[in-house]
């Protein structure tokens, strides 16, 4: 049984191909993946993160005019309608953020600046929900409370 050189050349062609389609079919894949996590970054962003960002500074505002006024509000206070005012913002965090590996975070953004921002957003948006308005302001009641109980 003898090869003979087109046999050969055919052979050698048909791996070239099948490696070529390979490598193609991967970085498809790879391009798909990445494009459908920065549709979810994008969606994270428009839907939620800056609309959140936005009822932040709100809270804040409401927040501060009722530390500012809190003696006008004391007596006339309807905790049901402090409830309504402020936002709990439970989907307002990092998660979808940290459940990306590092390395698709970097593809995804294109850039290593895109990348920078995106980390410190996380960071900014972690630390933003540890400062929640409602918690400082159930925090400031709960003192003024403890402070005319222990007077009294």
């Amino acid at each position: 049984m003898s090869l003979d050189i087109n046999t050969l050349f055919i052979g050698f062609l048909g791996s070239i191909i099948g490696i070529f389609l390979t490598g193609t079919y991967g970085r498809i894949t790879t391009a798909f993946k990445l494009n459908r996590t920065r549709k979810i970054l994008l969606n994270y962003f428009e839907s939620i993160a800056i609309p959140k960002c936005g009822k932040y500074l709100e809270d804040i505002k409401i927040g501060i005019d009722l530390v500012e006024n809190f003696s006008k509000y004391a007596p006339n206070r309807n905790r049901e309608n402090d409830r309504r005012k402020l936002d709990y913002m439970p989907m307002f965090n990092s998660d979808i953020l940290k459940s990306l590996n590092p390395e698709t975070l970097l593809q995804a953004s294109y850039k290593t600046k895109t990348h920078s921002l995106l980390i410190e957003i996380t960071y900014t948006i972690e630390f933003l929900k540890s400062q929640m308005t409602s918690d400082k302001i159930a925090n400031f009641i709960n003192r003024i409370k403890y402070t005319l109980i222990k007077k009294v």
